[in-house]
């Protein structure tokens, strides 16, 4: 029974992470500096040099050393060439952007020392709208609705689809960019969110957030956070290249190391009720290209994202005692384009 389970959560983790599209493969990165030059926030923290080595998970009071829950922090590594510029995102509210999102996962589970079993896993397609909206305060954020979901191959999750229709939530925002974890859609069940992760962690990456000064031509940085996945809280660094500017557009390549963190508080939603995993060992890496114009937007015009990951975790239920090992892999290519985009000058 519990081994179903923990093939279950792998399908949770499949629904994992997303970002972007095409980028110009001639400009390389140069290598980062030695320390980067600012930091956003937390600035009572040490500055970020990269995550620790190994797959080994990591206790949470390290990776609260590292950046706390709950926060996001971003440091310039290098401005890049001349001529530089501040790249900053619309937070002009009634600002509407429609967009599609095709994602394809392949995982594999071996449960209890068993051999490994590929899970099939249906391709989603998803179109959403989002509009900048005012949030508390002062501040603002991104409001995403699912217009479409649907599912291609793979088992019947109609019933899943279907309730997902309409769901929203929000990516706090500001005018560097992502500010902050998309929140959880309201009422959702644990399946519904398990396909909601995908468009989450999506929407995560593409609404980039970018550094407070001017950069130019191979600038890089990187942001540091922590995010919950599958019952598994995950410590991620993503390094960001700007890879060209080519007239009002911006090449842009994101790579992502993420490593886990044992003995978080936090319960997923998304897993089933009472299912608890302990992390053993856990790290993914990936890629992410994307465009977008270089002033006035909140999404890309088109992205792409690829990711493998591996995570073993002892996984129980919290009313028992019986604990399965559990190994599970995942292989993921996202990919987003912008369908259109409204104004509404009236609305600030």
């Amino acid at each position: 029974m519990l081994k179903g389970k923990v093939a279950l959560a792998a399908l949770v983790l499949g629904c994992a992470r997303g970002d972007d599209r095409e980028v110009s493969a001639s400009a390389k990165p140069g290598p980062p500096p030695t320390a980067p030059i600012t930091s956003q926030a937390t600035s009572a923290l040490p500055p970020l040099r990269d995550l620790p080595e190994g797959p080994e998970a990591i206790p949470a009071a390290q990776a609260d050393t590292l950046v706390p829950a709950g926060q996001l922090r971003v440091e310039l590594l290098s401005a890049g060439g001349m001529p530089r510029q501040p790249v900053r995102t619309s937070v002009r509210t009634g600002r509407r952007e429609e967009l599609e999102l095709t994602a394809d996962v392949g995982v594999t589970v071996a449960a209890g020392g068993g051999d490994p079993s590929p899970q099939t896993v249906p391709r989603l397609h998803v179109a959403l709208e989002a509009e900048v909206v005012k949030a508390d305060g002062d501040k603002t954020s991104l409001q995403v609705k699912l217009v479409e979901v649907r599912t291609e191959g793979g088992p019947d999750v109609s019933e899943v689809t279907k309730s997902l229709k309409g769901a929203a939530f929000e990516i706090p925002l500001n005018e560097r960019g992502r500010a902050g974890a998309p929140s959880v859609p309201a009422a959702a069940s644990a399946p519904a969110l398990q396909l909601w992760s995908t468009v989450a962690e999506a929407l995560r990456e593409m609404v980039t957030p970018f550094p407070a000064e001017p950069i130019g031509r191979g600038a890089q940085w990187h942001a540091f956070e922590r995010q919950p996945r599958a019952g598994v809280e995950m410590l991620r660094r993503t390094r960001y290249t700007l890879v060209k500017i080519e007239g009002e557009e911006l090449s842009i390549r994101g790579e992502v190391r993420e490593v886990a963190v044992a003995g978080g508080s936090a319960r997923d939603p998304a897993l089933p009720e009472g299912l608890r995993l302990n992390p053993i060992e856990g790290s993914a890496s990936g890629e992410h290209t994307w465009r977008r114009p270089l002033l006035d937007a909140v999404l890309p015009v088109a992205s792409d994202s690829r990711l493998q990951s591996k995570l073993t975790t002892d996984t129980h239920h919290e009313l028992g005692t019986e604990r399965v090992r559990g190994v599970i892999e995942l292989r993921q290519t996202l990919t987003g384009k912008r369908r259109k985009t409204k104004e509404a000058p009236h609305e600030r």
